[in-house]
């Protein structure tokens, strides 16, 4: 469920989804940028460089939605994952996405993800 803003997503789950996203894209970067630079010519690195951030943007993207997820968990509108664009303040959403609890018991976005 990666690719889906629907329900609600506890902390733990949301740590381990994001760092193995997180991991996947940095390996394929690492992979198209080392294949670039071991060429070395530049138009190679260029178009490494632009395969790498195109093969990303799925990554990015299941992030966001997994953002929303854990925003839905705290009782928040996915609307809230806009903050992120806001320098320094989303160093602070971050945190709390990964240490706030979410809300016990079912709220309007699901059933509590702990409970089943």
């Amino acid at each position: 469920m990666l690719f889906s803003f629907r329900g609600r997503l506890n902390r733990q789950r949301y740590f381990l989804r994001m760092f193995c996203v997180g991991m996947i894209i940095g390996i394929i970067s690492s992979v198209f940028s080392g294949i670039g630079f071991m060429v070395g010519d530049l138009t190679i690195i260029l178009v490494m460089t632009c395969m790498s951030v195109l093969v990303s943007i799925p990554g990015w993207v299941a992030e966001i939605f997994l953002m929303i997820r854990r925003f839905h968990d705290l009782g928040k509108s996915g609307w809230y994952v806009l903050t992120l664009i806001i320098p320094l303040i989303d160093i602070g959403v971050i945190l709390y996405l990964l240490f706030a609890p979410g809300t016990a018991g079912a709220n309007e976005y699901g059933d509590d993800p702990l409970e089943y």
